[in-house]
């Protein structure tokens, strides 16, 4: 039942067959180079953050230090992609206006990738956007609203110890 083929036979099949093949592969690949070359390039911009945990015990040197009690990076993650945060990064890079729809725009344009160890963790905000300035000035925008957001955590944790020290008086 089964037929035999010869080698010529063989040769002859994939030489009309391979000239098929390799015609569709030239026609594939100059509609993806029209088509890439009809688009907007677009730009990443990185800003990375270090989020460094207490490791030294500052009581063995007679010292008290009064900081923010630490979180979980992925709670960085969830701040920075909050709408507060988003907003006050639009509004102090001055490059776009901070309405809604910008701020959905720059949620979807970011990406935020967090390593993280038990000793420290690496925050890295990546922008995305059709201009090389405006990427770059979103992202680092971002990166400095996320220290001040982590800044006052510290400040307002402070001020509680403050406030709870004094009723105490």
């Amino acid at each position: 039942d089964f037929e035999t083929i010869s080698l010529q036979d063989l040769f002859a099949f994939l030489r009309r067959g391979l000239i098929w093949a390799g015609l569709a592969g030239v026609i594939a690949g100059a509609v993806a180079y029209f088509v890439t070359r009809a688009e907007d390039p677009t730009y990443e911009a990185s800003a990375t953050l270090v989020m460094a945990r207490a490791s030294t015990d500052i009581a063995t040197f007679g010292a008290t230090l009064v900081t923010a009690p630490s979180l979980d990076p992925s709670a960085y993650r969830a701040a920075a992609t909050s709408n507060s945060l988003l907003r006050s990064a639009l509004a102090s890079s001055g490059l776009v206006d901070a309405d809604a729809l910008a701020t959905d725009a720059f949620r979807s344009s970011l990406s935020i990738n967090v390593q993280d160890d038990r000793a420290s963790a690496l925050i890295t905000l990546s922008v995305r956007n059709v201009d090389p300035l405006q990427a770059a000035g979103l992202a680092n925008a971002l990166a400095e609203v996320l220290v001040a957001w982590d800044g006052n955590r510290a400040s307002e944790n402070l001020a509680s110890i403050i406030a709870s020290l004094e009723s105490q008086i």
